[in-house]
Formats: C-alpha cells, sequence, structure tokens
C-alpha cells in the first residue's frame, strides 16, 4: 500500500522539479526575447535616421540640380555658348542643346 504512495509522490516531487526548470528556462528566454526587441528598436530608429538622412540629401541634390539648371539657362538666353555652358556648369553638351 505505501508503494504506490511513495511512487505517486516521487513523480509529484519530479514533475515539480521539472516544471521549475521549466519555467527557469522559459524566463531566461523571455530575457532574450526583451533583449532582441530592444536591440530591433534601435535598429530601427537608426534606419529611420539614416532615411531621413538620404531624404535629405536627396532634397538638397535636386534643389542644386535646379540651380544648376536655372544658371544654364540664364547663359543660355545670354547667348554664351554650350561648350562654355558645359564647362561652367558640368552639364552634358545634349541637355544644354535642348534648353
Amino acid at each position: 500500500f505505501l508503494r504506490p504512495l511513495m511512487q505517486r509522490d516521487n513523480k509529484i516531487a519530479w514533475l515539480k522539479m521539472h516544471k521549475k526548470e521549466i519555467e527557469s528556462q522559459l524566463k531566461e528566454k523571455e530575457k532574450e526575447l526583451r533583449k532582441t526587441a530592444k536591440e530591433l528598436q534601435q535598429k530601427d530608429k537608426a534606419l529611420e535616421q539614416k532615411d531621413k538622412v538620404l531624404a535629405d540629401n536627396a532634397k538638397a541634390l535636386e534643389e542644386q540640380r535646379r540651380t544648376i539648371l536655372n544658371m544654364a539657362r540664364l547663359l543660355k538666353a545670354s547667348g554664351v555658348a554650350d561648350q562654355e555652358i558645359h564647362r561652367q556648369t558640368g552639364l552634358p553638351i545634349d541637355p544644354i542643346e535642348g534648353l
């Protein structure tokens, strides 16, 4: 009669011990996941900042391109030769001829 009770108690003790091990592993995994999530958030922020810088650079380049084209138009309207406009602006000859 005692043997089955002892076996049952041993099984319960083993299950409790196993449960604690699993809970400990789960807590460790949760810490790792939180750390990974934090790292991903930091990477997201860095990428957003890079995107903003790239967008700002693209705007600045577009503005510079427009300025150069406007300068080329003014030079062309003033009667400056296409070669001279090319030399001053760095624009290829073909777009200058179309101004």
